[in-house]
């Protein structure tokens, strides 16, 4: 138990430090932590159709059209996250020190959870093995950490099924509550829960399915 206090301890300590970086978000949620740091609430919007060849050109259409549309503003934050337009911003002088709302933009590899995961269900056989045990990470939590951390680097690890023995790449084995495996995502943190016809005038904007995770957090 100890050493999982100290792995949220760092973790912890890495957000505070970088608020913005996807991968500790991750690696606190594979932990356990549950929740954001400082209970940030937050709203994913990911593409799903993207890939790694596109992503750079998308995440300029996304931001010029947040911008026209009064969203977001080109003002950043030192993390490199947009502030929001002045329509969508919101007094921080009575807000939480850390409540800052802001658009981060991730135009690479990106994994979109909801800050946990409960099972992993085996994309051939659809053998569900629980991933926590008496509220701390089970063997196969540990492994789907070491997956997920390879997979945002950019490798293609396939992980073997203990039931069927069949093989799978990360993003087809179904993680619950679902994640999404995608090359572009925005993250919305401390907004209102977005309207759902932004995200469809956005859509409609790429020609691009998008998927919403949230909003989450206190």
């Amino acid at each position: 138990m100890e050493r999982y206090e100290e792995a949220l301890a760092d973790f912890t300590t890495a957000i505070r430090l970088d608020p913005d970086d996807p991968a500790d978000h991750l690696a606190l949620a594979m932990i356990g932590g549950g929740t954001a740091v400082n209970n940030d609430r937050y709203q994913w919007v990911a593409d799903i159709e993207s890939d790694a060849t596109e992503a750079n050109l998308i995440a300029l259409l996304v931001i010029d059209w947040l911008i026209s549309e009064g969203i977001a503003s080109r003002e950043r934050t030192s993390t490199g996250a947009h502030l929001p337009g002045a329509s969508y911003a919101i007094n921080q002088d009575t807000s939480p020190a850390n409540h800052v709302r802001r658009i981060t933009v991730h135009k690479k590899r990106v994994i979109c959870h909801p800050m946990k995961a409960s099972f992993l269900t085996c994309p051939n056989c659809r053998e569900r093995t629980p991933l926590r045990e008496a509220d701390l990470p089970a063997k196969a939590w540990n492994e789907l950490f070491i997956l997920a951390h390879h997979w945002t680097a950019g490798y293609a690890d396939q992980r073997e099924c203990a039931s069927c023995n069949e093989c799978a790449s990360l993003e087809d084995w179904q993680v619950d509550p679902s994640w999404i495996f995608c090359h572009f995502a925005l993250c919305f943190w401390n907004w209102e829960p977005l309207n759902p016809a932004i995200v469809d005038r956005l859509s409609a904007h790429l020609a691009r399915h998008l998927v919403t995770i949230g909003p989450l957090g206190q």
